[in-house]
């Protein structure tokens, strides 16, 4: 997953040549409140690259990615902890550190954030199978077609290398955040009482409050001749449904664009009806 690194992230944080504005960007995002209590050593999470971490705090937040990854837990700490990747240990802000829940389980129809094997990247997906402790699963968040075909694998999780997807503000939940050209999809990867971080677009990160953010239903609570709005790209875009299938967590939208119509198919947390829409 990562790149080495040769010292800790808070002496790069340190020595890097800060702008003003690179300054405040790189305190909005890693110190977000997270704590890590009670989570045991060596359970899995999703953490973000260091160098990925370092480069918010010289660049534009869109103009960084900051993808997280599978690792697991070295020593939590107040406000940063150690994970380790394939031998190597680093140190990474709580805030980008998402642990998997040891003893969770899931039943079908459940949305659960986890990670596609292989590559090891953040993914929600859909369970459709499985046991309550190892479920089998189907991702949501790969490619959209433009003729209508899903991704049909299915994949068996193992204990603990997953964590339910509840409604409300949670850890995994999707909503939509506004943007200059309109609003955007994204994913909650954490919350306080005011505030949330959201992972968006090309895994840019936004801290934002929550009375400017619109959670979206899980729900495959749509019916066939509905106006809704969707995630196509980068932005919201309009479309009609055209199916609904809740087993596996998809809604087939059809939209028209300079005289043609494709149909996407859309994953839950990806849609929701117009009249909602902000």
């Amino acid at each position: 997953m990562w790149r080495p690194i040769p010292t800790a992230l808070t002496a790069i944080l340190v020595a890097l040549p800060f702008s003003a504005d690179a300054k405040e960007t790189a305190k909005t995002i890693t110190s977000f409140p997270a704590t890590m209590p009670n989570v045991p050593q060596g359970t899995a999470v999703l953490a973000a690259d260091p160098r990925d971490v370092a480069s918010l705090a010289e660049k534009a937040p869109a103009d960084v990615s900051v993808i997280l990854s599978y690792a697991t837990l070295d020593e939590p700490g107040e406000k940063t902890s150690k994970v380790r990747d394939l031998g190597t240990i680093e140190e990474v802000p709580n805030a980008l550190v998402i642990p998997m829940d040891p003893d969770a389980q899931a039943s079908p129809g459940d949305i659960v954030l986890t990670w596609r094997k292989p590559g090891g990247k953040i993914e929600r997906a859909i369970v459709v199978g499985g046991t309550a402790a190892e479920p089998t699963v189907r991702y949501l968040d790969g490619y959209v077609s433009r003729d209508g075909s899903v991704d049909d694998q299915e994949v068996k999780l193992g204990a603990g290398s997953f964590r339910r997807i509840t409604s409300g503000w949670c850890i995994g939940a999707r909503v939509t955040i506004p943007g200059r050209h309109g609003r955007r999809f994204g994913t909650v990867i954490g919350v306080t009482q005011k505030d949330v971080l959201v992972q968006y677009f090309m895994s840019n990160l936004g801290r934002f409050a929550k009375e400017d953010v619109q959670l979206v239903s899980l729900a495959a609570e749509l019916t066939k001749g509905q106006a809704v709005s969707f995630n196509r790209s980068t932005w919201q875009s309009s479309g009609v449904v055209r199916k609904v299938d809740p087993r596996i967590g998809r809604v087939w939208v059809e939209y028209e664009s300079g005289g043609e119509t494709d149909v996407y198919a859309v994953s839950v947390g990806n849609v929701l009806a117009k009249q909602n829409a902000r």
